[in-house]
């Protein structure tokens, strides 16, 4: 079968990936196998009997070989990041959060807790999620700029279980 990603080394990258192999203290092992897996991958070894040789994955053994392609050598030594992730969370979201836990809480309530306005915002049509968790709206409270929202905000509950009663005291008999 044909490699998708074969692996040529020239003779200035094999005489660089063996004196990785061989280097003692300047290396971490990481870097030693991956320039191991190179070299054997560079004399037609598979990526089964290169994994079962150096003991690493077959999949990092076909990433090296990818990287290798569209990197060079330097694949042995830096990993790609992944990047970052899209926040849920945006200022919109934040502004609604902060303007919904100031406003009076709903019918029979004294309070708001996490759990409750994290419910409240799912039903929501004015954001662009569907559901937000009750540790998420922790999150955004606490990081109120405006004094103005704090003070308001003072009437709060911050109880993410939601074992306190509807008026914020315990129901537990004392």
């Amino acid at each position: 079968m044909v490699k998708k990603y074969p692996v040529n080394l020239s003779v200035e990258e094999r005489s660089f990936l063996l004196h990785v192999v061989k280097c003692v203290r300047e290396n971490s092992e990481r870097v030693k196998k991956r320039a191991l897996a190179l070299l054997l991958a560079h004399e037609g070894w598979s990526d089964r009997e290169i994994s079962d040789k150096i003991g690493i994955g077959t999949a990092t053994v076909e990433r090296l070989r990818k990287g290798f392609c569209s990197r060079g050598v330097d694949v042995i030594r830096h990993r790609r990041s992944k990047g970052r992730r899209r926040r849920k969370v945006d200022a919109r979201v934040r502004e609604f959060m902060i303007r919904l836990a100031t406003s009076p809480p709903p019918a029979g309530r004294r309070r708001w807790s996490l759990r409750l306005l994290a419910k409240e915002a799912s039903r929501s049509d004015q954001l662009p999620i569907s559901s937000i968790s009750h540790e998420s709206v922790r999150m955004i409270l606490n990081g109120m700029s405006s004094e103005a929202a704090r003070k308001r905000a003072d009437c709060l509950v911050l109880d993410p279980c939601g074992e306190n009663g509807q008026d914020g005291r315990s129901t537990a008999r004392e």
